[in-house]
């Protein structure tokens, strides 16, 4: 278990084991892609893992590339709780928001104001397994009108719930 104080991190964080990373709430506990990098990278490296993130905010990610805020590869198991994923953008790809291309559980959250220019999913793009329970897509955007999917673009399978 990792437990993040009340703080901004400007970084980006890359996870490649199972662990629980805990913050303070999403008004408290901020990592940011300061407008230049993705914050969250979540890859087992082959290895399959899990991961629960609880109660904090992934926001101001920018790179040229999918998954603006999160990006979730194939070997993991993603469980996110009262997190709060917003002002992402991707310059050339899909998923503003998040990117998943594994498991991705995602509940009392709220995936707000992210855009894919160049791609699909400005919220969330899924290309592996997604479910999503009592959260909010609002305000996401993507730029490519052949596919779309301004808050969800599902390429795989998806259960919302509330």
């Amino acid at each position: 278990n990792v437990n993040l104080a009340s703080a901004t991190y400007q970084e980006a964080v890359n996870i490649n084991k199972s662990l629980t990373l805990e913050g303070q709430g999403s008004s408290n506990t901020i990592i940011s892609g300061n407008n230049n990098f993705r914050p969250l990278n979540v890859d087992g490296i082959s290895t399959p893992i899990t991961v629960n993130i609880n109660n904090l905010r992934i926001t101001e990610g920018l790179p040229d590339v999918n998954g603006a805020g999160i990006l979730v590869n194939s070997d993991v198991t993603l469980n996110l709780k009262n997190i709060l994923v917003n002002n992402n953008n991707t310059r050339g790809g899909s998923g503003g928001g998040i990117y998943n291309a594994g498991i991705l559980n995602i509940s009392n959250s709220t995936i707000d104001n992210n855009a894919a220019n160049s791609g699909s999913g400005g919220g969330i793009y899924n290309a592996g397994i997604a479910t999503i329970l009592n959260s909010a897509i609002t305000n996401n955007t993507a730029d490519n009108f052949s596919s779309g999917g301004g808050g969800i673009y599902n390429a795989n399978n998806l259960t919302l719930t509330n």
